[in-house]
């Protein structure tokens, strides 16, 4: 009986631990929203004053958390904000500040007029309810402590002063832009552009580890003003993700190459996407990963014959995969494309739909990964997308729980796909097999660690439940068999 409570407690604790990890990010968002949202608390004046860290810019801002969390929402324009006063007395050293938030009363335009001498930022600003942006217009670089610091925009019309004039401008002048001053920046659902049109100048000198854009109606909602060609903006974006985009099209008129030339990561989350215009990856020849998160992938899959596929990895020439030093020489130059339909339509790449993967360049280096809600058959269509996944130097990042099957079924066969490519709009892929001895790696059958995780871990406490359950009533049962015919033993 020991034994059995033994088990019995161990199984709880892997369930327990599951559900602790299941919840911990929904945990964390709620915490945040309700730190959020501590300034909206009714509370007495006097009680502000009591439980504020920033007294001396009473009653324009509000500390209530600690000292380096500062709310500014009660001020109809900066020139009210005085955050000297916030300064040592001592030293006169400024207020270090990890997060900084303004919201005025009412919109009003990001100006010159917003001094933020006194206080130290680093870690993040938020900023709310601003009519327009002033190009020269960045308070921040002054008062940031490193390269790092988050923006976020919220409600903010992305517009810049006087448009027209700004963005035709020579702009000779040094001036140092918003964007400029961060490391990371976040445009709101709320974010706009009134006239539909954005100033690539905002970006100038600008060097994003990541850029994020939440939920557009499409991508007609902010558009890049034509600007000078001469003009190097000397932009650097690593990373953006689009989330939670409808009827979107990507072309040239929303990622300006001026502006996203470098970008390595592209990511899409739960984006509907309508198009993807042709040749656009010439323009992205640093492109390393391309993640495709989308409510209807089947839907997309089949609307075009994704000639754009083609243009992935372009200036790459073809590689030949039977000589491994080659691989080896180019390994810099892969590109993984993720097709995640866990979010939405499942999608199974099925046999019918091989025609539409025809311009998939697996000879430039461009792989596939495949992300569904269900351990997928080995199609055709499937086989001919997965048919290079041997040559990646981390194979296991392709062999995920919904494709495993077609790489089990590559230790005894490799699929090679024969197809015209001088006219390759009427002649479809002939799929054939060879043996797997022919391949130039061989498989190594590890489906990526993180996918099974979440469904090992309870699975082996109710296995190990059903265990001791069968082992206490098998033991009852033996018991019950012997004891006499007069005694009955209860339960």
């Amino acid at each position: 009986m020991k034994l059995l409570f033994i088990i019995f407690f161990f199984a709880l604790t892997i369930l327990k631990t599951q559900s602790q990890t299941d919840n911990a990010t929904e945990n964390y968002s709620t915490f945040y929203t309700d730190e959020s949202n501590f300034f909206s608390t009714e509370q007495s004046t006097q009680e502000h004053i009591d439980t504020n860290f920033c007294k001396e810019l009473y009653p324009y801002c509000y500390c209530g958390i600690s000292s380096i969390i500062l709310q500014c929402k009660n001020f109809t324009k900066f020139s009210e904000l005085n955050f000297s006063l916030l300064k040592n007395s001592s030293d006169q050293s400024p207020r270090k500040v990890y997060e900084l938030e303004l919201e005025p009363l009412s919109p009003i335009p990001f100006d010159r007029t917003l001094n933020l001498d006194g206080i130290s930022l680093y870690g993040r600003a938020i900023l709310n309810k601003l009519s327009k942006l002033e190009l020269y217009a960045n308070p921040f670089e002054s008062v940031k402590e490193n390269n790092n610091l988050n923006l976020y925009l919220y409600d903010v019309n992305l517009e810049t002063s006087d448009l027209d004039a700004v963005c035709k401008s020579n702009m000779t002048s040094n001036y140092t832009s918003l964007f400029s001053s961060f490391g990371y920046v976040y445009f709101s659902e709320s974010t706009y552009t009134k006239s539909g049109y954005l100033c690539p100048l905002i970006f100038k000198n600008a060097n994003l580890r990541k850029f994020e854009i939440y939920s557009f109606n499409s991508n007609s909602d902010i558009l890049f003003s034509s600007i000078d060609d001469n003009l190097d903006l000397n932009t650097t974006i690593t990373d953006l993700t689009i989330r939670s985009a409808k009827n979107f099209s990507l072309d040239l008129n929303f990622l300006n190459p001026r502006i996203f030339q470098k970008l390595t990561n592209l990511n899409f989350d739960y984006v509907e996407l309508e198009s993807i215009e042709e040749g656009f990856f010439e323009n992205f020849t640093y492109l390393r990963k391309f993640s495709l998160d989308l409510t209807k992938m089947g839907d997309f899959i089949r609307k075009s014959d994704n000639k754009w596929m083609s243009s992935l990895n372009f200036d790459l020439k073809s590689v030949n995969y039977s000589n491994p030093n080659e691989i080896v020489n180019f390994q810099n130059r892969t590109v993984v494309i993720t097709f995640n339909s866990r979010n939405g339509q499942d999608y199974s790449f099925p046999d019918e739909d091989l025609e539409f993967f025809k311009y998939f360049p697996h000879d430039k280096l461009v792989y596939a990964r495949i992300l569904v809600d269900q351990n997928l058959d080995c199609s055709n269509t499937l086989r001919f997308v997965l048919k290079n996944a041997f040559s990646y130097p981390t194979e296991s990042f392709l062999n995920t729980t919904s494709t495993y099957k077609c790489f089990l079924n590559s230790q005894q066969e490799t699929t090679q796909t024969n197809y015209e490519t001088s006219n390759p709009t009427t002649n479809m892929p002939e799929t054939t097999i060879s043996n797997a001895q022919n391949s130039t790696k061989e498989p190594n059958n590890v489906v990526s660690l993180g996918v099974y995780l979440g469904t090992t871990i309870p699975l082996a406490a109710i296995s190990i439940l059903s265990l001791m359950s069968a082992i206490y009533l098998f033991l009852r049962i033996k018991k019950i068999g012997n004891i006499s015919d007069t005694h009955i033993e209860l339960f």
